[in-house]
């Protein structure tokens, strides 16, 4: 916790001192509690990161095991599928038991990509469905209403952040 009026040394009586008297200055801003429907909303947010994080990192993976047989691709999602024609096709150079191996990683990938598309579409149908009193409620703005020029993606627009006040 930081305050101008620390001692140096950090407690938790210190922290409960600071909080209080914060809480107490006129132009302190309250943030409202989040709802259980609400709180609820951003796991498909959360869940979606963790799938992405997972691709990368298989991704990663292929690139990293095919570099060496001498097989190079340019980092990126879209750019992977060079690798996995050539994991796909039999008469490439990779050693079977390689092959075997990359197919399985080649597997776990694709079904990745099925998920983060299904999240993808979830996140899009709830952005049509945010009209009518929804679309009014101002305690999740979004990024884009402050000065943003593209926006964020729609994984970011349902986002609940602090209300404006």
């Amino acid at each position: 916790m930081c305050s101008p009026s620390s001692n140096g040394r950090k407690s938790d009586a210190a922290d409960a001192k600071v909080i209080c008297e914060a809480a107490q200055h006129p132009t302190m801003r309250f943030v409202s509690v989040k709802s259980v429907a609400k709180q609820a909303s951003t796991v498909i947010f959360r869940t979606r990161d963790v799938l992405v994080g997972q691709r990368t990192q298989l991704i990663n993976a292929i690139r990293g095991h095919l570099v060496e047989y001498g097989q190079i691709a340019p980092q990126g999602p879209a750019r992977v599928e060079r690798l996995i024609a050539q994991i796909e096709d039999p008469a490439s150079e990779l050693p079977p038991p390689a092959r075997a191996n990359l197919v399985v990683l080649v597997g776990a990938l694709r079904h990745l990509q099925v998920l983060t598309a299904a999240f993808d579409s979830e996140i899009a149908a709830r952005e049509g469905r945010r009209q009518g009193p929804a679309a009014d409620d101002r305690t999740g703005h979004r990024p884009a209403d402050r000065h943003c020029h593209r926006g964020p993606g729609p994984a970011l627009r349902d986002v609940p952040l602090a209300p404006r006040l």
